[in-house]
């Protein structure tokens, strides 16, 4: 399965007791992959460390590796052979400068094809002024310096984090994963959950080394507090057991629904459990009770990722899970109806239409244009010029009349979602936004539709988009137009 086949999805979380001996390490992971795939899982969730756990920072140095080292290469022909998605939870990752000597912690999202699909470099580094234990892991751990947009897979969208915890001793510090020393940092900052949330993540991962002490204080109450609140699946791979002489972790890998209810766990030992991510429960918990409409974002000040604050090209999702569904608004539109995705923005058919038209919105839920960040206007307008391509090969037209209904007095009907309508206009049609057009949702035929009659409809004009744009992707990419190719 390469992407989201239907709603539901059997996934695994592993757990390991990684050591220095990444040979060893290597053979448990392989044999961890081999039961999960016994058990029909369709992706795997590693722990951090899962390359190795090192007994001092200047072992961890001298181990890590490059992108491009054995240990990836191996997990990619693994993924490879076994055909099976794969989240490495942490990976001790060299810099490529060589001036940089800092490592990174670097979660690594692995398709079933080898491919890489995602990464994310931990961003929130440890810093503490406790007597005996004072420590700045900014002073050898290089920070990543955005939040990950979350990958498409056959899971849903994943959101990458990472957790973990650092211990010491009277006299050292004892090194964990890819020299990584942090307090459950990840978990901690329930914003960087949020903002995952609002770019359109079901699925939250927290792979972690926790602390025995730390874990049975605060693992599974921080956890379940992050489904919660950000009503999304919750995956926790963690390692568990004894490292060497001076490091241990809590372990208790395991799988939360968005209400918050733990489906699986491997409470102590090496080992894996399976759970099903079912989006159609999600789907249910956010119509329920639609938490993120309610968010006053305006009051909350909390800093947006880098890459929302500023423009750059926006690359389309190779891959539309047909079953997700993205929220506009009050309402839940369904995969079925979207037929561009890009990493900030979505365009979809409209299931009211004033006329057959198409909506680009941006992924997170807001209301005015003046709300949304730098980034986010890059991409909305960047999506509307490939949408508005489409459009004009799709109905064999040249023109399309574009506007966007900016607050309630201007027409703007769906109030939380700032949109922008895309109308193809047949050569001498003037204005199709006239007062004088009628709209064709108001006529007697369209009031006897029922909303799933609507819905099909909707899915049936993205479908049609999609198989264009398939079938001729130089036309989004505006391939005649070298000063607007958008490289994939």
């Amino acid at each position: 399965m390469d992407v989201q086949e239907s709603t539901r999805c059997v996934i695994a979380v592993a757990q390991m007791t990684c050591t220095s001996n990444k040979e060893k390490n290597f053979e448990q992971l392989t044999g961890l992959v081999n039961q999960a795939v016994q058990q029909k899982a369709k992706m795997i969730f590693l722990p951090e460390g899962c390359d190795y756990i090192a007994s001092t920072r200047k072992e961890s140095l001298e181990m890590a590796e490059e992108l491009t080292g054995s240990f990836v290469s191996r997990i990619q022909e693994l993924a490879r052979e076994k055909k099976v998605w794969l989240s490495l939870g942490g990976v001790h990752l060299k810099s490529s400068c060589e001036d940089e000597p800092r490592l990174s912690n670097t979660h690594l999202i692995v398709s079933c094809d080898g491919s890489l699909r995602g990464s994310y470099a931990k961003t929130h580094l440890f810093s503490n002024n406790i007597p005996g234990l004072a420590i700045n892991e900014a002073d050898y751990v290089k920070p990543g310096d955005e939040l990950s947009a979350p990958v498409v897979t056959p899971a849903g969208n994943v959101g990458l984090a990472i957790v973990s915890f650092m211990t010491a001793t009277s006299t050292c510090w004892v090194c964990l994963n890819r020299i990584i020393l942090y307090q459950c940092y990840d978990v901690r900052f329930p914003e960087l959950s949020q903002a995952l949330r609002r770019l359109g993540a079901h699925v939250l991962t927290f792979p972690s080394a926790f602390t025995v002490a730390t874990g049975r204080a605060h693992w599974h109450v921080l956890l379940r507090a992050r489904a919660i609140e950000c009503q999304s699946f919750v995956v926790a791979a963690a390692q568990c057991g004894q490292h060497n002489d001076r490091r241990s972790s809590y372990g208790h890998s395991l799988v939360i629904n968005p209400w918050g209810e733990v489906l699986c766990e491997v409470a102590e030992g090496v080992g894996v459990a399976t759970a099903e991510i079912n989006l159609q429960e999600l789907t249910k918990v956010r119509g329920e009770m639609p938490c993120l409409l309610h968010s006053r974002q305006d009051l909350a000040g909390v800093a947006l990722a880098p890459h929302l604050q500023s423009p750059r090209l926006c690359h389309l999702e190779r891959h539309l899970p047909p079953q997700c569904s993205l929220q506009f608004g009050h309402v839940q539109v369904s995969g079925e109806g979207v037929f561009l995705r890009s990493g900030l923005s979505f365009s979809c058919s409209n299931l009211y239409p004033r006329l057959p038209d198409s909506l680009v919105c941006p992924v997170r839920v807001v209301g005015r244009l003046a709300q949304l960040t730098a980034g986010e206007v890059s991409d909305l307008a960047q999506l509307t010029v490939m949408t508005h391509r489409l459009l004009c090969a799709a109905h064999n037209v040249m023109h399309n009349e574009v506007a966007i209904q900016d607050g309630p007095l201007s027409g703007q009907t769906v109030e939380q979602h700032v949109h922008v309508h895309l109308l193809p206009s047949p050569a001498g049609a003037g204005s199709l936004l006239s007062p004088d057009v009628p709209s064709v949702s108001q006529t007697p035929e369209a009031h006897r539709r029922s909303p799933e009659q609507h819905r099909a409809a909707m899915a049936c004009a993205a479908a049609e988009l999609r198989a264009v744009s398939a079938s001729s992707p130089a036309v989004i990419y505006g391939a005649h137009d070298a000063s607007f190719h958008i490289p994939q």
